[in-house]
């Protein structure tokens, strides 16, 4: 319904991340703050990927793709690029507004709010045309 409303479908599938990796793997370092997921360029457009990196960058976060969370099964299933509908997991690292510890919010949670409610608006400026050319963050 929303892509012959629209032209398009953007799904946003947002998950949290522990800020680590599990206790007794190879590699306890800090995750980057944003891992996006789109099963590597096969279930939604690299240029609107491209673009919410370029907007979550541009708030100063790390962005990473695909590594460690590549997308899961709402983006294989639903995310099919060639017929207008784009799907996108987020992966949000959880020390960014939240304790992991106490499982409560930190002095990071407006903040990391206030990035994703920008993200959003990012996003709902866009229209069909924009996945043949994305305009930067900066625009």
């Amino acid at each position: 319904e929303t892509r012959l409303a629209f032209g398009y479908c953007i799904l946003i599938d947002c998950h949290s991340m522990p800020s680590a990796g599990a206790l007794g793997s190879r590699d306890r370092r800090r995750r980057a703050d944003i891992v996006l997921g789109d099963r590597f360029g096969t279930t939604c457009s690299p240029k609107l990927t491209e673009y919410v990196q370029s907007v979550l960058a541009g708030q100063g976060l790390v962005v990473m793709r695909n590594n460690p969370y590549a997308g899961g099964f709402t983006t294989y299933h639903y995310g099919r690029p060639a017929d207008a509908v784009h799907t996108l997991q987020i992966e949000i690292n959880r020390a960014l507004y939240m304790n992991e510890e106490r499982i409560e919010k930190n002095a990071g949670f407006a903040a990391t709010k206030a990035i994703m409610t920008e993200l959003v608006a990012a996003l709902r400026r866009l229209g069909p045309e924009a996945f043949e050319t994305l305009p930067t963050a900066a625009q």
